[in-house]
């Protein structure tokens, strides 16, 4: 039975993703009893900015955006004295109108654009601020905050720049809940069904569905052929792409990747392939399609993720380890040219004895991607 605590922790995020994605407020309290309240700008946008009263946003205290953002809209000399960390943006001192937010955020408007020659008052993000943004992450939404900062001398908790939000029925959650969140859902992964599978070109195959409780997050392992002879089975951990896997999209070697792990599997007689659902490296796929665009643009697929806001790669992979444990698998042979993937098993205490290479063939849509997977990213080459 699962500890009271970790349900909480769970619930209490899972709860704050489905508000902060509606464009309700959140409220973030820390260990020492700070609090503020948080909207993502993205769903602000799309709801009209309804949230406040009478259309009056002086109740705005500052924007956070992410260090990656950052770094592609500012010189660095404007914010090299937030030390490469989120920054906050007082919306107040800098006088920014909406539509500059929603710009700076990458929301809407030229979300290319270089703010240089601009007055902005900048400052590094807080730690309630920066697990504002983690939680804007969790929800894929883009990582850009609003910050309503409240009264934390605990006179009236409910009253924030002026705006009295106690009608509000907003949720309140700690930094530690978000802290824990990742961690936690891993833990708790269980198989709910299982199946035979009779998939092309391989009939011995099975299927068993993962799900983390009490998250609605599921996962999927698709075991071919014998797992349990003498040697550690092949192990392919893929991410869900929409746009390659179901669409066969030529921007990426996802599809390729998918099968040719199936066909590798099955000529050596087993192996089992982890399909973890989080599109886009970890980003969602409206931020993936956000990026895409970017790409088109002249972007590198990084530089795209990290326009956005995003790191290069915001994949959790210690579920993988947990799925694997429940299928009483300790060794592998880990068919990848990601060297995340390898040091996350380890650190995850699975025993890579082999890494096998998984490079697929260039076409001219995607070469400059998986050009910059192995310049960029350090992805191996060859075996």
């Amino acid at each position: 039975m699962l500890e009271y605590n970790k349900i909480k922790t769970i619930r209490n995020i899972e709860l704050a993703i489905s508000d902060i994605k509606r464009g309700y407020p959140v409220a973030l309290f820390d260990e020492n009893g700070n609090k503020n309240l948080i909207l993502s700008v993205e769903s602000l946008f799309v709801t009209g900015w309804n949230v406040f009263l009478d259309n009056d946003y002086s109740a705005v205290g500052s924007v956070i955006i992410s260090k990656e953002r950052a770094k592609h809209i500012f010189n660095e000399a404007d914010i090299e004295h937030c030390e490469s960390e989120n920054i906050s943006i007082n919306c107040k001192g800098s006088n920014l109108s909406l539509n500059e937010i929603e710009e700076i955020s990458a929301v809407s408007g030229d979300i290319k654009k270089k703010r240089t020659g601009f007055n902005y008052e900048i400052s590094k993000a807080t730690v309630i601020e920066s697990y504002g943004l983690s939680l804007a992450k969790i929800a894929e939404l883009l990582p850009a905050i609003i910050i309503v900062d409240c009264d934390n001398s605990g006179n009236n908790k409910d009253t924030c720049s002026g705006v009295d939000f106690s009608k509000m029925d907003y949720l309140e959650i700690s930094t530690s809940d978000i802290s824990k969140y990742e961690e936690e859902i891993s833990d708790e992964i269980e198989v709910i069904a299982s199946s035979k599978l009779v998939l092309k070109d391989v009939e011995s195959s099975s299927i068993k569905i993962f799900r983390t409780f009490p998250s609605s997050k599921e996962h999927y392992a698709i075991i071919i052929g014998d797992i349990k002879s003498d040697k550690p089975p092949i192990v392919r951990i893929h991410s869900s792409c929409y746009t390659g896997d179901l669409l066969a999209s030529l921007e990426c070697d996802c599809r390729d990747q998918l099968h040719e792990a199936i066909s590798v599997m099955a000529r050596d007689g087993g192996g089992i392939l982890l399909y973890l659902i989080q599109e886009g490296r970890g980003i969602g796929l409206a931020n993936k399609i956000r990026a895409y665009d970017l790409k088109n643009n002249g972007y590198d697929t990084i530089d795209a993720n990290e326009a956005i806001g995003f790191d290069d790669d915001e994949r959790p992979y210690k579920l993988a380890a947990e799925m694997l444990r429940k299928l009483d698998v300790r060794k592998i042979r880990l068919l990848t040219n990601n060297p995340r993937k390898i040091s996350a098993m380890e650190k995850n205490n699975v025993k890579v004895e082999k890494v096998v290479s998984h490079i697929m063939e260039r076409n001219d849509h995607n070469k400059i991607y998986l050009e910059t997977k192995f310049s960029r990213l350090g992805h191996i080459f060859e075996e």
